[in-house]
């Protein structure tokens, strides 16, 4: 992989970043760089996914800022919220409930799965499209 594209799939990140200068970091530091790296994380979708219209972002989540997690309920939401895009009617603006690593709001998810005929063990991509913002699509088999 080029330097220029280093960075950009979160597997090559998680595989690679203990080798870089990052370790030598305290963990919050190098958290923190892995963040800045990181553009885009893929999910393969579950069958609990599809039944109760959520994204599992857990295996991702170094994909987000931690000012965008909040805690398990609405009163306890993040001050920094998420602008999500998925092509399908107008950008949700939403924070991730830290308990379960998923978009707190997401009513939108499941007509996002119902537009793209998404099943189970299909694949989701959420892409970073600028600092709170984050671009939602189904991921086909000729892309990554």
């Amino acid at each position: 992989m080029k330097p220029a594209d280093f960075g950009v799939c979160l597997r090559y990140v998680r595989r690679v970043a203990p080798a870089l200068p990052a370790q030598k970091l305290p963990q919050s530091a190098a958290l923190e760089l892995r963040r800045k790296i990181l553009r885009y994380g893929i999910i393969e979708l579950t069958q609990g996914n599809l039944n109760n219209n959520h994204l599992y972002l857990t295996s991702i989540m170094e994909l987000f800022p931690a000012s965008s997690v909040g805690g398990s309920s609405e009163a306890e939401r993040a001050h920094q919220l998420l602008e999500v895009h998925s092509g399908i009617g107008e950008p949700v603006v939403t924070d991730i409930a830290g308990d379960k690593k998923i978009f707190r709001k997401r009513a939108w998810v499941g007509e996002f799965f119902t537009t793209h005929q998404l099943k189970a063990g299909d694949s989701v991509v959420i892409e970073r499209t600028g600092p709170h913002r984050y671009h939602v699509y189904p991921k086909r088999a000729a892309e990554f």
